[in-house]
Parts: C-alpha cells; structure tokens; sequence
C-alpha cells in the first residue's frame, strides 16, 4: 500500500526551449481524443493498431513529454504506462490529477505490473481503468469506447468505494481492505453483479 502521508509534490513543467515533439505520432481522427504515453516503439505500435479509426491518438515517450501535450492541447483520456524513462506512471498520475484543467480526464494504466497492490494504488489515485500487458487488441479498444462514453457522461460513476469494498464499475474488479490489507476478490459475472447491488 502506498503512504496516505505523502505531501503533493510540486507539478513538474517541461524544460524551458526543449523541443518534445520528435516522439509524437498521430492516428486517425475519431469521436475522442487520447494521450498514449509509452516509450516502447513496439506497444506504440500495437496500441496504434488497436485504436486504429476510432480515436484521434498522440503518442508521448516520456512523462515530461506527456505533460508538455496536456498543458498545450486538450484530452479525452489518458493511457499511462508505468515504467517510463523519466518518471513513473504513478507519479505521473499525481502530477496531472494536481492540475485542475486535467479535473474530468480519463486516465487508463497499461503495464506489466499486474500486482494487487500497484492495482489498488492506480485505482485509489483516481484511474478509471487498469489493463495489463499484453492485452488482447478488441478488449483494449472496447474498454476504452466504453470509458470515453463515460466521460462524456460524467453524472455516470465508474468506481464505488462502499465500506471495505473498491469496485471498478468497467474493468468489473473489486478489492477488499481489511486490517490495513488489500485482498482483490476474484468474483464470477453473477457474484459481481450481486456485490454492486448490495453495496
């Protein structure tokens, strides 16, 4: 679990002059817009296909990279990968949560950290969805029409904290923490539908 004592730490800006768009790449236009911020050329390219035609897509290598675009341009969402050659995915996550112009974006994890705890941390941060490398291309893209409607429709909640109980209303995982541990709780369709209309 991570420290619920952590002070903010001041918003990290991109260097004065330095130019950041070498990295940059754009897909077709679609009904939303997205950062993907992943320094492997090689998941780009997988994303890209992914998300080909149905999303407008920018591409960042870096964290300092990803919040010179957020600073300069407007996002639907945000596809954040953990381990970045700067920064890591979390703190990167803090950075654009203290920004309120970022307030109503969508952020997405995609990683091979697949721990419960590094889990709980992304959702606990505010992340709408946490996905894990690699990742099957038609889930992928579908998971992230289904949050970029949500956003669009933001009277809708995508996650429910109710006692004990953390539960992600898209990726439909839920976590139980008790005595300071976290356990996720590996439900059936039929079981998560019951614990949603208990809670």
């Amino acid at each position: 679990m991570f420290s619920e004592t952590a002070q903010p730490r001041p918003p990290l800006v991109a260097p004065a002059g330095k130019e950041l768009g070498s990295s940059t790449k754009k897909t077709k236009h679609g009904p939303g817009k997205m950062l993907v911020v992943e320094d492997s050329e090689v998941d780009q390219a997988l994303v890209e296909r992914a998300l080909d035609g149905d999303f407008e897509v920018k591409f960042a290598k870096t964290g300092i990279e990803a919040l010179h675009l957020l600073n300069t341009e407007h996002f639907d969402m945000a596809v954040l990968d953990v381990m970045l050659p700067d920064i890591d995915g979390f703190t990167l996550c803090e950075q654009i949560k203290l920004d309120a112009r970022n307030s109503r974006l969508g952020i997405v994890f995609l990683t091979v950290k697949n721990s419960t705890p590094e889990k709980v941390k992304a959702f606990a941060m505010g992340c709408d969805d946490y996905i894990e490398k690699p990742f099957e291309p038609q889930e992928f893209r579908a998971r992230l029409q289904a949050h970029l409607r949500r956003h669009l429709r933001p009277d809708t909640p995508n996650q429910i904290l109710k006692g004990p109980f953390l539960i992600n209303l898209t990726s439909q995982e839920a976590f139980l923490q008790t005595h300071g541990q976290t356990q996720e709780l590996h439900l059936t369709p039929i079981e998560f539908k019951l614990l949603c209309s208990f809670t």
